[in-house]
């Protein structure tokens, strides 16, 4: 069995504290431990917002020591690594190299194990899909029927992506990356007064950005101006510059964000990106957007609560006005408010499909948590899908009413997983 050690583990959102254990084997003879028959579940970086890689009385099989570069062959862009190396670690061999991976989250430190089990989104998945869509195979480890390989069709492809670590243990993965022409971008901003203006412009120009989204004032509910925010990278060779990266390291303590500081602190981002129009900027820089700001969760003291939700495009005019009434209603005001677009249909219960995307953050206190109740049933009735990698106090029933390819997953997890061995906080929470 493996060597464990007592561990007390809190989420990236604040949210979720649990008592579970740790084991980091550095051997692969340690790691493929056919004798392990206690609750599992895979554990990367352990960035996620949800608990996803914690579970109480759950040992979570750390992957840290598992972060080699496997393979990169420069005529076909395919890469293999090990699931644990990060994200900033394969991108600083790759950009002097004239690639980059198609799709990356904001910080440096997210693992390859976890955007696959995640199956996460970039900074334009109307042109970039999500994750999976870039992954060539996945090599998956269960101590029932040890090592396996599955590419896309395959029951451990299609499970494992977007899986949320319960089907095994990704080891290593091999995955196309994409050729760019410069390590450096120029930064655009386009004002707008509203959600539909900006969900306007969006649809306009998504299809050839190299990166686009949108971001929005929404301390007040009938007022959405904001900005999009367009990267197009530059034939501009030289030095990637790395930003510091700040550890993402959730703590309670005292909120700072309350109805008096959030229109402050709205003011000042709107101040700080207003500087960056017309930068150009190192990648990195562009590509991490979370990498320098480990402060930004602590301010909010007891945890915040994000909700990401897909909404079709035939019914985002009359969906957000609602939000906006459910906001007024329960005397909420959120933190962040952004919009980003995505295209191609649902995969597994991953977060995709065709439609606007909005993120709002909140406090966590009751109003928040009152808000997002009544926003669920808002979504379930509108068609909209929330992210379940980035809400951690979505439920089972209204995850259920939004996942359509439930059933389908649940067949194949338990084909692969047939003792429920793999479970997390998450899984639980979800009825997974």
């Amino acid at each position: 069995m493996y060597p464990r050690k007592p561990a007390q583990f809190l989420s990236i959102d604040g949210t979720t504290i649990v008592d579970g254990c740790l084991a980091e084997p550095d051997r692969y003879r340690v790691l493929y431990d056919r004798d392990e028959t206690n609750p599992i579940i895979g554990r990367g970086s352990g960035l996620s917002y949800v608990a996803a890689s914690m579970g109480k009385d759950v040992l979570s099989i750390g992957m840290r020591h598992f972060d080699r570069l496997l393979s990169f062959d420069t005529e076909t862009g395919i890469v293999e690594a090990e699931a644990g190396i990060s994200l900033g670690a394969l991108l600083r061999f790759l950009l002097p190299r004239g690639f980059m991976l198609a799709v990356m989250p904001g910080h440096p430190n997210i693992s390859l194990g976890g955007c696959i089990a995640a199956d996460v989104h970039g900074k334009n998945p109307v042109r970039d899909g999500t994750f999976r869509d870039h992954v060539l195979s996945l090599d998956l480890w269960h101590p029932r029927s040890g090592l396996r390989r599955g590419g896309p069709g395959s029951v451990i492809f299609d499970a494992s992506c977007g899986g949320y670590g319960l089907t095994g243990i990704i080891v290593s993965a091999r995955v196309r990356v994409r050729r760019v022409e410069g390590v450096k971008a120029r930064l655009n901003l386009t004002p707008v007064k509203s959600f539909d203006e900006a969900h306007e412009i969006l649809q306009q120009r998504a299809a050839s950005a190299d990166l686009i989204y949108s971001w929005h004032d929404w301390t007040k509910p009938n007022r959405t101006s904001g900005f999009v925010v367009e990267g197009a990278v530059l034939e501009e060779q030289g030095t990637a510059a790395f930003t510091r990266t700040a550890a993402l390291q959730p703590r309670r303590g005292f909120p700072l964000m309350n109805r008096v500081t959030i229109p402050l602190f709205n003011a000042a981002y709107r101040f700080k990106i207003l500087r960056q129009n017309g930068a150009v900027l190192p990648l990195p820089e562009i590509l991490f957007p979370l990498a320098g700001m480990g402060f930004y969760f602590r301010l909010y003291g007891n945890g915040l609560l994000e909700h990401q939700v897909l909404v079709p495009h035939d019914r985002w005019s009359a969906y957000w006005p609602k939000v906006a009434g459910l906001l007024s209603a329960y005397g909420v005001h959120p933190v962040v408010s952004s919009l980003k677009l995505f295209a191609g249909p649902r995969k597994g219960i991953s977060f995709a499909g065709d439609g606007v995307s909005l993120t709002i953050n909140l406090v966590n206190d009751r109003r928040g948590r009152e808000f997002l109740e009544a926003l669920d049933l808002l979504d379930c009735d509108t068609g909209g899908v929330a992210n379940p990698i980035k809400d951690s106090r979505l439920g089972k029933q209204a995850f259920g009413r939004q996942a359509p390819m439930l059933m389908q997953f649940m067949e194949q997890r338990a084909a692969l997983d047939p003792n429920g061995q793999f479970r997390s906080c998450m899984s639980e929470r979800l009825g997974l």
